[in-house]
């Protein structure tokens, strides 16, 4: 075999891969944001639950999930190996490159194999430093070496076995399209797979040798997988290969009859177009069927054999709330792919123009394709929910049917409701602003991913029986839709659709008009090229810093009134006993005690305190403001609960000793540059749905950063500097006075 001709291929395959902006953001964004979010939430829900042992099942499964989540979305490229030549019109060429088949078919799926690998290996070593940086030894000391390459070996065999799968589809399919929606035969086991190997590492007791078995057998199944798509590969095949539409005449008249022939309103005109496509379309509706019909059935029999085979029946009676969530989710995820479509695929069939022509109001258009693109995912998921469920009452154990609670049904039911609707409004914003299908399916792995991440973490409180979390998760998320909801009808705009032509990226602009936005701060409206060309230390603080705190005062004054609901939370909680979140936020057992003060106090609390306000705020634009937000309410919640304790406790001067101890001295500059930069944050995570008429997404994004960087460098870094020395220096003595 020609190694030479394999490196050729290999390395066009990739260098194409990671030039392409629409691939290689996603990536960095889950090989370096991703591990630190892990980490965070696995630190966070270790002191949170604070049960023996949990560290050592826990942080074994986050690195599972840092890995795998990149080699998931990596699959992209991998699918569009054969077919995104053949949409790209290079297909001819590359097939008549000289190698023969097995060489053309092995380069092809090393360049696939290569992004997720080395996206993957980054982010699980990013989240091995930062837990290993952690201070708390006892979870740092979890994740040994073994562990590390252990976890490391089944993500590389997932991956092999998702890309070698993605090849063979991306060789005998004729589009883009049909490539992703097979693609759901794909990633849908293999998120089984994950959440089976979850439950064997926190199981109890964990089964490591289990995971082991798995991870072997995957890897045995993927070498045959390969050596069969190697052996059958023909490009003959691939060259004379044409897209066949399967029973679509008699889907069509079903679909007629299911549906009904005159829709009475306009919006129900939109509604009824939208569905007769779906059901017409055997490649999204076999799928669906699949998932609704057969995969809660499969579902409940492991659910029942894990009762029978296992000697922790209760662990599993626990996960059923959660089992019930999981088989409503998948469905709904998968046909999240026909909200994808709901413009952009109407541009790419040439019926967009017909569309737009109808005689409708921009919102109705909007809310018609929004509810036609709704529809499917939610009826899929209701539908799988409801034979799970069903299943459960007439054949299940007791053990498991006596946790199918009204209560826990309409709880679930709701979670669903919620992810689902949200998704889709996130997607069919996504589609309509985007030139074509594959942009689609790249930039929709930024809603996908992360409630993928959220159903993880709705597992783990599940397992707690923390449903008061699960339920700020499900506000939370229900906030996140409402966003996206409002930002798609107010930047809709069917003449800006029907104009928009596919755009490469241009560095070299926006670092330009970042560049001009920093310089000079003014109005969104205000060209950048009429800003002016250097910055002035003087002018920013003398004339622009009044301006910039006018335009966040609608922020300020949100986060004014989160604190003042977290001040009265940490007041009001809870005060007989301590709760976990206090205990995690608050280590009351620690009030009364001295620290020694020195300048490296100093700077080790400035460089943390900085560190985690910069990341926070950079989050915040991909999690509409919500980490930015975090900061100062949990800090507030923590100071008011400190001094309701210290009083209730008889602790020194009570509450105004605390305070005066461990607040006042520095917390006069440190809260309130908190709350500056969770104002400048919350307005640059919602820059995207706040956009004003007749400017970009894009541009005011870059607004709000620009904005977000001048206030954190001009105030809230020199208010943080100032009240790190402060506590370094002059707040140990404040506290040796009062607790002498």
């Amino acid at each position: 075999m020609n190694g030479s001709a394999l490196r050729i291929l290999a390395r066009r395959e990739v260098r194409d891969a990671l030039s392409d902006w629409r691939i290689a953001l996603p990536m960095a964004v889950l090989t370096l944001f991703l591990p630190l979010l892990a980490r965070a939430a696995a630190v966070f829900a270790i002191r949170f639950l604070n049960e023996p042992g949990f560290a050592e099942k826990l942080i074994p499964f986050m690195l599972l999930l840092v890995g795998f989540v990149p080699s998931s979305f990596s699959l992209i490229p991998a699918l569009e190996t054969f077919v995104g030549e053949r949409e790209r019109n290079t297909l001819e060429s590359l097939l008549s490159a000289p190698v023969d088949d097995r060489q053309l078919y092995l380069g092809k799926f090393i360049a696939g194999l290569a992004p997720p690998l080395l996206s993957s290996l980054m982010a699980m070593i990013t989240f091995a430093l930062s837990i290993k940086a952690t201070v708390n030894t006892d979870i740092s000391s979890v994740l040994t070496p073994l562990v590390f390459i252990a976890v490391v070996a089944l993500v590389a065999v997932k991956a092999m076995a998702m890309v070698s799968a993605a090849v063979v589809v991306s060789s005998r399919t004729t589009s883009i399209r049909s490539a992703n929606l097979l693609a759901s035969f794909i990633i849908i086991p293999m998120s089984l797979l994950v959440q089976i190997e979850a439950l064997l590492l926190i199981g109890n007791p964990p089964r490591p040798w289990t995971v082991a078995l798995i991870g072997v057998g995957l890897f045995v199944a993927t070498l045959a997988f390969l050596g069969w798509g190697m052996r059958s590969f023909s490009r003959e095949a691939v060259l004379a290969r044409e897209h066949r539409p399967l029973l679509r005449a008699g889907l069509r008249s079903i679909s007629r009859r299911a549906i009904g022939r005159r829709p009475a309103t306009a919006l129900s005109t939109v509604i009824d177009r939208e569905v007769r496509d779906t059901l017409s379309d055997w490649r999204i509706l076999l799928p669906i069927l699949i998932l609704a019909l057969i995969l809660p059935l499969v579902m409940l029999a492991a659910a029942i054999y894990a009762v029978e085979a296992t000697g922790t029946p209760n662990d599993i009676a626990r996960l059923v709330p959660f089992g019930m969530l999981l088989v409503g989710f998948l469905p709904s995820s998968f046909s999240l792919i026909t909200a994808l479509e709901s413009f952009v695929g109407e541009k790419e069939r040439g019926t967009l123009e017909s569309l737009l022509s109808m005689p409708l109001s921009d919102w109705e258009l909007y809310l018609g394709k929004l509810a036609a693109a709704l529809m499917t995912p939610l009826l899929s998921g209701l539908l799988a929910m409801l034979i799970f469920i069903s299943g459960l009452l007439v054949a299940a154990p007791p053990i498991l049917a006596v946790q199918v609670q009204p209560a826990t049904i309409i709880a679930m039911t709701a979670l669903l409701i919620i992810i689902s609707a949200t998704m889709v409004s996130g997607a069919v914003v996504i589609s309509s602003h985007t030139s074509n299908i594959r942009v689609a399916n790249l930039l929709a792995s930024f809603i996908l991913l992360p409630m993928s991440v959220l159903i993880q973490m709705i597992a783990l409180f599940v397992i707690a029986e923390r449903w008061e979390v699960i339920g700020i998760i499900g506000l939370l998320i229900l906030c996140i839709g409402a966003i996206l909801f409002n930002t798609g009808m107010r930047s809709f705009n069917r003449e800006e659709i029907l104009s928009r032509e596919h755009e490469q990226l241009n560095l070299r602009a926006i670092v330009a008009t970042f560049k001009a936005f920093f310089r000079e701060y003014g109005p969104v409206t205000q060209p950048p090229e009429l800003r002016r060309r250097s910055f002035s230390l003087h002018r920013a603080y003398t004339e622009e810093l009044s301006h910039m705190l006018r335009d966040l005062r609608i922020p300020l004054l949100l986060v004014i009134v989160g604190v003042v609901v977290s001040i009265a939370f940490g007041i009001v909680y809870d005060r007989e006993h301590e709760t976990r979140i206090m205990q995690a936020l608050v280590p009351v057992q620690h009030i009364g005690s001295v620290p020694r003060g020195s300048p490296f106090l100093a700077a080790a609390i400035f460089l943390s305190n900085f560190w985690k306000i910069f990341w926070a705020g950079l989050l915040s634009a991909l999690t509409f403001g919500a980490f930015a937000y975090m900061i100062p309410l949990f800090a507030f919640a923590a100071v008011a609960h400190g001094a309701t304790w210290s009083a209730a406790h008889g602790k020194a001067l009570g509450a105004p000793g605390f305070l005066l101890a461990y607040v006042l001295p520095h917390g006069i500059l440190e809260l309130p540059a908190a709350i500056l930069a969770a104002a400048a944050g919350l307005r640059l995570g919602l820059a995207a749905a706040t956009t004003p008429p007749g400017i970009s997404v894009g541009r005011h994004i870059l607004w709000a950063l620009a904005l977000y960087i001048r206030l954190l460098l001009l105030v809230v870094g020199p208010l943080l500097l100032l009240a790190a020395l402060i506590e370094g220096l002059i707040t140990p003595q404040v506290a040796a006075l009062v607790y002498r």
